[in-house]
């Protein structure tokens, strides 16, 4: 067989138990190219990804690199062959500094008598970090510094193992505007420097925008192989799914529904300032602003998780009647989907149907504990949210990103909610999930429940929202009805860029 390309994997296969993860996949790959990797969760992007690192061991097929055949059955095997990967969540040691992480695996050659020569590391480090244009401070603690900052620390390590092929696995899902514009400069100027990059993404904007070429990958098989000049969005979210997806768009009038929600002179220094809003029934409304504008420290002082110094909630009862409430009653009697369901969302370690009925108990409960019936609720709504699993039995650590989401949606939604808040509803999932999640929300507002939406996924709040609200620097600074809702008028209006005005 006649081989072009410098790297290529050739007929992998890997199994675990009751699925093949990877199936007779080939993908190759050329210097000075970004090869884009895209398909559902589940797809077997990451299986592939992580043996290539050395994470895991493929059960058969062969590498191959610069036209010779290579083992890659470990990270040992991978570092050998410089092979770098740069994880979705950053992997670093957050009470080491900057530098001590850049050099995490290179300590020993800054070790002398037993003693680390932290001044050299220091300006080692600096001499590294400046490369790809990362403003920190190698002696700075890694649990002071940014999520995108924490990522230039795993390229920057990259950048000293001398990686010639570079594996970004999902990297801007929590970066900002500006930091995700960074890494794209990086990864061309790797290109440049004649690296192989592959890159993993739910966004297709940006495939399009960085990617020479794009596989498309799913049930552990490659369906596709696409250059990107020569392919439409469209067709990939189509090989992607496997069939057309629907873009889900509310349709509806402008929502003039009674006041549900009303928030007044809400302030939670330093992040959170003067915040005045109100919510209608039936109403999606977004909060939109970039990454580090407030808007989840907004819903998070609302419900009093970070505590107010002063402000207002009012919430209509049942009885029609807008009372005041505090944040943790609010919390009680709403639904709150987080931003981050690892974190704060979902008990990982726990059965599904247990995450289920979680924030219902009472209603499973009459002196004991009903456990059948919280059973056979769960399995209710497994089915309701089309969440895809063996039973209700399977630990949520378990599932995909999307099936994740859909776990925390159905708790929330067994609260039987009048205001559903929901953080980054798509935030890691594919596109099948995404469409899902989004006539779901469509769905509750036309039951009549108030939605509050906070996404950075600015089509987001194009397709579903009634109004949105601009978040910059803590604060509201406008609000845009449905009729003006438009791309360029929402990043102009989060610049700071008011019509008419030069930039």
């Amino acid at each position: 067989m006649e081989r072009r390309s410098y790297f290529e994997a050739v007929n992998l296969h890997k199994y675990f138990p009751g699925v093949h993860a990877l199936n007779d996949v080939t993908i190759t790959a050329d210097k000075g190219s970004v090869l884009g990797i895209i398909g559902i969760n589940g797809a077997g992007k990451s299986t592939f990804m992580n043996a290539l690192a050395g994470e895991l061991a493929i059960d058969s097929g062969e590498y191959y690199i610069g036209g010779e055949k290579t083992e890659i059955r470990n990270q040992k095997d991978s570092e050998k062959n410089r092979i770098a990967l740069i994880h979705q969540e950053a992997v670093v040691f957050k009470d080491l500094t900057v530098a001590e992480n850049v050099f995490i695996y290179n300590l020993k050659d800054y070790t002398k008598a037993g003693r680390l020569q932290y001044k050299k590391m220091y300006e080692d480090a600096s001499r590294y970090l400046s490369m790809i244009g990362a403003q920190v401070n190698p002696r700075e603690l890694a649990k002071n510094i940014t999520v995108g900052e924490k990522q230039m620390i795993e390229i920057a390590r990259a950048l000293v193992r001398d990686a010639e092929i570079v594996l970004f696995d999902e990297p801007t899902s929590s970066l900002s505007l500006e930091e995700k514009e960074n890494l794209f400069r990086i990864i061309h100027q790797l290109k440049e420097q004649q690296k192989i990059v592959m890159y993993i993404t739910h966004f297709l904007d940006e495939v399009l925008k960085i990617c020479d070429r794009t596989v498309v990958m799913r049930d552990g098989e490659v369906t596709g192989d696409f250059r990107i000049r020569e392919v439409s969005t469209r067709e990939l979210i189509t090989g992607i799914a496997g069939h057309e997806v629907e873009t889900v768009v509310n349709q509806g009038e402008e929502n003039e529904g009674e006041e549900v929600l009303k928030i007044e002179n809400l302030n939670c220094y330093p992040a959170v300032k003067n915040i005045n809003f109100s919510v209608h029934k039936g109403e999606i409304l977004g909060l939109w602003g970039l990454l580090g504008s407030g808007r989840t420290e907004i819903i998070r002082s609302i419900f009093a998780l970070d505590k107010p110094d002063s402000g207002a909630i009012y919430k209509r009862n049942k009885e029609g009647k807008m009372l005041k409430i505090s944040g943790h009653k609010l919390l009680e009697e709403c639904a709150y989907v987080t931003e981050d369901r690892h974190y704060d969302g979902l008990f990982m370690a726990m059965p599904i149907w247990k995450n289920i009925t979680m924030a219902n108990i009472r209603n499973f409960s009459n002196g004991m504990m009903d456990v059948q019936k919280e059973h056979e609720y769960s399995i209710k709504m497994i089915e309701e949210m089309q969440i895809k699993t063996p039973d209700e039995n399977v630990l949520v650590e378990t599932l995909s990103g999307g099936n994740q989401q859909k776990v925390i949606m159905a708790r929330c939604i067994g609260k039987n909610p009048d205001v559903f808040f929901i953080d980054e509803p798509t935030r890691g999932v594919d596109v099948n999930a995404k469409s899902f999640i989004h006539r779901k929300i469509l769905e509750l507002a036309r039951q009549g429940c108030a939605v509050v939406m906070v996404s950075s996924e600015i089509e987001e709040n194009l397709n579903l929202c009634d109004r949105v609200l601009i978040v910059r620097n803590g604060t509201i600074t406008d609000e845009v009805r449905k009729t003006d809702i438009s791309k360029q008028n929402l990043m102009d209006l989060c610049l700071g860029i008011k019509e008419g005005q030069n930039e």
